[in-house]
């Protein structure tokens, strides 16, 4: 479980940092990110502030491109992968098309959305983050303490309850932004978690780029690609049969 953990979350940082290496390809975006990077305010309305249309035109893109990737892995795997993964790579076109459009639909309305939608996000966040975190954190216990064969097994259990409490919070947020306008929130909402993953993005490069060397970080890059391709090929039965992979976790 723990080994199983810690592959996980450096795969997390490995993707952080391969997006990174992507976004600064576009100078745009490369200069946002510095930008955000040298600001003394690290929040969204400040981030979203020191964006430009074109900025915002390529970080749509970049998503768009995920999209499109996704879409061509679906179409190539659908009948080789196993339902869940199948369903994985939908969920995955759908989610990051709707962030490109929502991106591209800011970008045309960017000084507009700064003047009113901006103002109340800050607040709508918090409060759902706060009521996310402790819906999650009392849906979990109770689930916990009423099931014997989940207290039995609680390493099963533990992930799960963490990603369904990630998407519970998730959800909370994005009703509590929509309800303040559900045509405006519905529409540029997606593109607040955008640039919460960008945030993520920006602060998981600046601790690699510190404390971190080139060879460390290239290896991050590699990491990153053999453990997309080991998913890939245990996600196929025929193939990893064939060539007998098994999970590790």
């Amino acid at each position: 479980m723990v080994i199983c953990s810690i592959l996980f979350i450096l795969f997390v940082i490995s993707l952080f940092w391969v997006s990174f290496k992507a976004l600064k390809l576009n100078s745009s975006v490369s200069l946002w990110m510095e930008k955000i990077s040298s600001s003394t305010e690290g929040g969204l309305v400040k981030m979203a502030s020191l964006s430009d249309s074109r900025a915002l035109k390529a970080f749509g893109a970049y998503f768009l491109v995920l999209a499109a990737l996704a879409f061509v892995a679906f179409a190539a795997l659908k009948d080789s992968v196993t339902p869940s993964v199948r369903q994985g790579i939908a969920v995955t076109f759908v989610v990051c098309f709707y962030l490109s459009g929502s991106i591209g639909a800011w970008s045309k309305n960017r000084e507009k959305i700064l003047d009113e939608f901006l103002v109340t996000v800050p607040k709508r966040i918090t409060q759902g983050l706060t009521w996310g975190a402790l819906a999650s954190a009392i849906s979990v216990a109770l689930v916990y303490f009423v099931s014997p064969t989940i207290q039995a097994n609680w390493e099963s259990f533990f992930w799960p309850s963490i990603a369904a409490g990630a998407c519970l919070t998730l959800l909370i947020v994005f009703g509590l932004i929509i309800s303040d306008g559900v045509t405006t929130g519905i529409i540029y909402g997606p593109a607040l978690l955008a640039l919460i993953y960008l945030r993520g993005v920006i602060a998981t490069s600046r601790l690699l780029l510190k404390y971190g060397n080139t060879w460390g970080n290239n290896l991050l890059v590699l990491y990153s690609i053999l453990f997309t391709a080991y998913f890939t090929l245990t996600a196929m039965p025929r193939l990893s049969q064939a060539l007998g992979a098994c999970p590790i976790c």
